[in-house]
């Protein structure tokens, strides 16, 4: 119901307010949140008063998606239906619109309460020996072999790679300062979403060597580029590149996170504290750290992963 002396509008009234007013937001995030409201959102409730939404017409329409087939088939012909994750953000974006409705007055309560949501099984990290991600960085190419052995030796996420220039790459070190995301073909380049993401890493000596023949070979605005010399985008590189090199490793199943997870997992196994991995990783708390990777502080897993010396580390020869 409408509070006392508002007058009843439509989601999609509501929308047209409440979208240019959003602060705070990368551009990437921007894109998406509206795209979410377009492609999902607006269709089901766009016409609909806002004090016309109940809780149990939110959770039919979070059904409807659970079973919502997508336009592009699976492999084998049958219909691919929306992943679990995005059914979840879709829910988080109609629940943080009715949640600025209300608090705009246009609302006495959120319906998007006790919905039932569709669980979301994590991926188990895969990580990488020394040798691995040696034999990876070979496969991939004189291009983006440099590119490999930052992610794998210093955590940085794609993203983040994808936006460093050739000044952010010191003697020993590397410093992140932003992220590149592409959102419907434009990439789009902003500060990282939390002010820990904001960091300087060290890097091993060799990958350091690496980085520095990169520049050498490769210049241009940003470290690392497409064979075009613009800015590398990380969804061709994911989709082209990376694809052949992680099946020529014999790991197909590979990921370009799980390179961020190798990265970590090295920092682990060299018995390093738990705060200067968090603050490498760009993790907000050490909590985050320790829910995500505890698995790995232990004597027997730990013991898995090669032990590196504790000031660098040694390429495998």
């Amino acid at each position: 119901m409408t509070e006392p002396g508002r007058r009843p509008i439509t989601v999609e009234d509501w929308a047209q307010q409440w979208y240019p007013s959003r602060q705070g937001l990368r551009p990437a995030t921007s894109v998406r949140n509206l795209s979410l409201y377009v492609n999902h959102i607006k269709p089901a409730f766009g016409h609909l008063r806002l004090d016309d939404i109940t809780t149990p017409l939110v959770q039919s329409f979070i059904n409807y998606l659970i079973r919502k087939p997508t336009s592009k088939p699976a492999k084998d012909g049958s219909d691919r239906t929306l992943a679990p994750t995005t059914v979840r953000e879709v829910y988080q974006e109609l629940d943080k619109c009715l949640t600025a409705a209300k608090q705009a007055g246009h609302l006495r309560s959120n319906p998007c309460r006790g919905i039932e949501l569709p669980s979301v099984k994590r991926q188990d990290m895969l990580l990488l020996t020394p040798e691995e991600v040696q034999a990876l960085a070979e496969a991939i190419g004189d291009r983006y072999t440099a590119l490999i052995q930052l992610l794998a030796y210093g955590g940085l996420r794609i993203g983040e790679a994808a936006a460093l220039l050739p000044s952010d790459v010191r003697v020993r070190s590397v410093t992140v300062t932003k992220s590149t995301g592409e959102v419907q073909g434009k990439l789009l380049t902003s500060a990282p979403t939390t002010e820990a993401s904001r960091r300087t890493v060290p890097l091993p000596s060799f990958v350091a060597e690496q980085l520095a023949k990169h520049v050498g070979m490769y210049p241009g605005e940003y470290l690392f580029t497409g064979r075009d010399g613009g800015q590398v985008r990380s969804n061709v590189f994911r989709a082209r590149q990376f694809a052949k090199a992680r099946l020529a490793i014999g790991r197909p199943e590979l990921r370009i996170h799980d390179l961020r997870h190798t990265a970590i997992s090295f920092w682990i196994a060299q018995g390093l504290d738990l705060q200067r991995i968090q603050r490498w990783a760009g993790h907000t708390t050490p909590v985050f750290t320790l829910g995500r990777y505890g698995h790995l502080f232990t004597e027997e897993n730990g013991a898995v992963l090669p032990r590196h010396q504790p000031e660098d580390y040694r390429p495998p020869k």
